[in-house]
């Protein structure tokens, strides 16, 4: 929302102006209140957990 309070969606080819201001903007140029982006798909996942005895720790956490 800008300070007429009119809410935008910036993006390079839409207030491609303002995209470039908040891109390469610093010293709190504006705030940004939502993203959209953009994921690559993922194939594969390995998930899961790791259990150490106590005793190890200090092993574990060396590694």
């Amino acid at each position: 929302m800008t300070a007429d309070g009119v809410p935008r969606h910036v993006s390079p080819e839409a207030e491609s102006a303002l995209f470039g201001a908040l891109l390469g903007g610093k010293s709190n140029f504006g705030v940004v209140t939502a993203m959209e982006m953009s994921l690559f798909p993922v194939t594969h996942l390995h998930a899961g957990a790791l259990f150490y005895s106590g005793a190890d720790a200090h092993a574990v956490l060396e590694a």
